[in-house]
């Protein structure tokens, strides 16, 4: 198969991965390999040539972020809400006039106990858990659930592209 052919392949199944400045990215993967082709179709001449795969970023990709102990949890759930919402600064995101979610402003500032892995300043929340948190009963239900759950997920747009961060919780 020849290299127009591979890419226009990679179009087909998994659609245009990112456009910058007329360029093109596509990328065919397997969920247990990774990607296993990566090419960049850019300009009018349809030229093709391989990328680093690093270099990709693929639209609603998952990332495991890491794992956060269960108790660690359990310990920032039983401060509150209000201490919770003084450590993590918000500001809302509109989309021409609609709510699109909460861009993170900081981050536990000043907490040298927090590291957060995954989730950074300027990224825009969408959804904790596949839950939409625009409203402050939704954000409840999701804070509440989290004694129970086994994962958080939190939906961003990270630079105009979606992530899926996923975080495990480990009893430990």
């Amino acid at each position: 198969m020849g290299r127009r052919s591979i890419a226009a392949l990679s179009a087909g199944v998994m659609g245009i991965v990112g456009i910058v400045s007329a360029t093109a990215v596509f990328a065919e993967r397997t969920p247990s390999e990774g990607t296993s082709l990566v090419v960049r179709a850019s300009g009018n001449t349809g030229s093709i040539e391989p990328v680093r795969a690093q270099a990709v970023f693929e639209i609603a990709s998952v990332v495991d972020a890491a794992s956060i102990p269960r108790a660690r949890l359990r310990a920032e759930l039983d401060r509150g809400i209000g201490r919770f919402l003084q450590q993590v600064r918000v500001k809302a995101e509109l989309s021409h006039g609609r709510f699109m979610g909460w861009r993170l402003v900081s981050l536990f500032a000043g907490r040298s106990d927090v590291h957060v892995q995954g989730l950074q300043v300027g990224d825009v929340l969408l959804r904790i858990n596949d839950t939409s948190v625009e409203r402050p009963e939704a954000f409840k239900a999701v804070w509440d659930s989290l004694h129970k759950a086994d994962n958080v997920t939190f939906d961003v747009e990270r630079n105009g592209h979606p992530i899926k961060l996923r975080f495990k919780i480990a009893d430990n």
